[in-house]
């Protein structure tokens, strides 16, 4: 009994091989779809490498406005300096110059490890630690009753801010030429 159904078998499948005419890769049919696959790949290879141009971009336009964030910034900290005159106290001179100390560090961090950058960034950063020290030197002591004059403060870093700020506007040039030279 059962070998009468594997002869059903085998003769309706031999049935049909016969009456398969070409091989499929001879039919019409075939070269069809594979054009169709083909122009798929395409396309999608094609839409792969538009998104890689676009996130690239959207990266460098991501740096350019982080940078022009960091020039605006220091241009701030460069007229805060610019303001800075002979009638400041001890504490307010000290208040100006831990704002401009945290803001600067933060900002050259970036730049830091940039070596276009990092002998000016080092020059900044020496800066601020001799004004710190020059701002130290006349601070009041708890022993004296009067407050340290003015004048005598103004000169202890009017020449250490003087020097920042030439140093922050160089900075500035330098971030502002980069920006240029990518358009």
């Amino acid at each position: 009994m059962e070998t009468d159904s594997c002869k059903i078998w085998i003769n309706q499948l031999g049935e049909n091989i016969a009456t398969i005419d070409t091989p499929y890769w001879e039919t019409g049919d075939f070269y069809i779809a594979l054009v169709v696959g083909l122009v798929s790949i395409g396309f999608s290879i094609m839409a792969y490498l538009e998104a890689k141009k676009a996130k690239n971009a959207a990266n460098e336009a991501g740096k350019t406005v982080k940078t022009q964030s960091i020039t605006i910034e220091l241009t701030e900290l460069t007229q805060k300096l610019d303001n800075i005159n002979s009638g400041y106290s001890y504490q307010s001179v000290r208040d100006i110059y831990n704002e401009l100390n945290r803001r600067i560090r933060r900002v050259v961090s970036v730049y830091k490890s940039d070596q276009e950058y990092s002998d000016l960034i080092k020059s900044i950063l020496a800066v601020l630690d001799n004004t710190r020290k020059s701002l130290n030197g006349v601070r009041p002591t708890k022993t004296s009753q009067d407050e340290t004059p003015a004048f005598i403060i103004f000169n202890a870093t009017e020449g250490h801010f003087s020097d920042l700020n030439g140093k922050l506007a160089e900075l500035i040039g330098l971030l502002e030429q980069r920006a240029i030279d990518k358009l």
